[in-house]
């Protein structure tokens, strides 16, 4: 079941090329984002309406499903201090249908349809105008692919009067207000599990795990060990807080790529690079591009002297040349574990823009864990197989499934 939701995963990035091959029509839906007033006073409510058409043979998913699944149709709001959304998300009676990549029972959309949602203007807004921005978002799939998420941008300007609230308008609501971001399940949290963070995770997981075994980085994994335990026998510095300190330096490092991309897309900007066609086809390509570096044509590094520089901290005594230590090793791994990070950081573009960070933190405990539990326990150094051709054929296999 977890294998089947990755490869979905994958799947949403790499078949959003295909619009440009002309396979299919280029807008296999249409939204038009109205609201039905522009003169608000405080407290008060309005309705977000999108009136959909969807082309025949395509679908989109509604909001009326638990569990994990495929992204559901939903408003999201730029801010939710000034705007909440209230009630549940108000759509049409869905098609009840087997999905068999999430398995789960999910409902489709299709035709033409209007859903909306409400939203409760704050009791205490300025008078004067105001900015109401956000996304309505879907996915467009039929019954054997599916596009990227697609995030519409919608930009309303309201006129806030100083004024008592319109009984027409006005909104008793019986328990909290639903999140803003969402316009779903209220939480942050939710969003990113609807939209497939634990497949995510997974594949972060999976991707340290595989890097593990590459001829890079698994004929390290005794000697670094076994250098540590010496450490320990001279009496410098315990073999378990240097395996500590060797797995932090991994984690920092890979982690450091994660926030970069986080603070590079922000809060739009995964959402923007999911819904380009031209971004997707790069990506399409730097997929290719892994894949025949993971096949043995080239191989990917980083500049030699950043490799040097590091190496050359290595000398240093104590906590410091521990850590230099990791640095050096994650950069001289890098020609094995770049097609895995690279694909995980794919993967996250199309999803939540904190995913890089996630991911890579994940990513990273996972790569480097193996380093502190062999030190924890280095009687099953003995038990790890012996380096060998066995670690080509793992970067080769790997090459054919990206």
């Amino acid at each position: 079941m977890h294998m089947n939701r990755t490869k979905f995963l994958l799947l949403v990035s790499a078949t959003a090329v295909v619009p440009l091959l002309g396979q299919f029509p280029a807008d296999v839906v249409r939204s038009v984002i109205s609201i039905d007033r522009t003169d608000v006073r405080p407290g008060e409510q309005v309705i977000l309406q999108a009136d959909i058409n969807i082309e025949p043979g395509w679908h989109v998913y509604s909001s009326d499903f638990s569990g994990l699944g495929p992204m559901p149709t939903h408003f999201e709001l730029d801010d939710s201090t000034k705007v909440s959304a209230i009630g549940p998300f108000q759509e049409p009676t869905s098609k009840r249908v087997w999905d068999e990549g999430f398995e789960i029972e999910v409902g489709w959309h299709s035709g033409s349809l209007k859903v909306r949602q409400a939203l409760a203007l704050a009791g205490d807004l300025p008078t004067g105008p105001m900015l109401l921005e956000g996304h309505f978002a879907y996915m467009a799939c039929t019954e054997t692919m599916c596009l990227s998420p697609t995030y519409q941008r919608f930009s309303f300007q309201l006129q806030v009067e100083e004024r008592p609230i319109r009984d027409a308008y006005a909104f008793r609501p019986t328990k909290p207000a639903l999140s803003a971001v969402t316009g779903l399940e209220g939480t942050e949290l939710q969003r990113a599990i609807r939209e497939g963070l634990w497949s995510f995770l997974l594949l972060a997981m999976g991707m340290g795990l595989i890097s593990l075994l590459t001829p890079c980085v698994f004929p390290m994994i005794p000697i670094t060990v076994s250098f540590f335990l010496k450490q320990g026998e001279s009496g410098k510095i315990s073999p378990l807080k240097a395996a500590g300190l060797y797995g932090v330096g991994i984690v920092v490092f890979y982690s450091f790529l994660g926030i970069l991309l986080a603070l590079t897309l922000g809060a739009t900007g995964a959402n923007q690079l999911a819904s380009s066609p031209w971004v997707n086809l790069f990506l399409t390509g730097l997929f290719v591009y892994f894949a025949l570096s993971l096949f043995g044509m080239y191989e990917i590094q980083l500049p030699s002297r950043l490799r040097q520089f590091s190496l050359a901290q290595e000398t240093r005594a104590g906590l410091l040349g521990i850590f230099f230590m990791a640095l050096t090793f994650t950069l001289t791994s890098f020609t094995c574990t770049i097609p895995f990070v690279g694909l995980l950081l794919v993967a996250a573009s199309q999803g939540h823009y904190l995913w890089p960070a996630i991911g890579m933190v994940t990513y990273s405990i996972t790569f480097a864990l193996p380093f502190f539990l062999l030190a924890l326990f280095p009687q099953y150094l003995a038990r790890l197989p012996k380096s060998g051709g066995w670690m080509n054929s793992v970067k080769v296999v790997m090459g054919f499934l990206v």
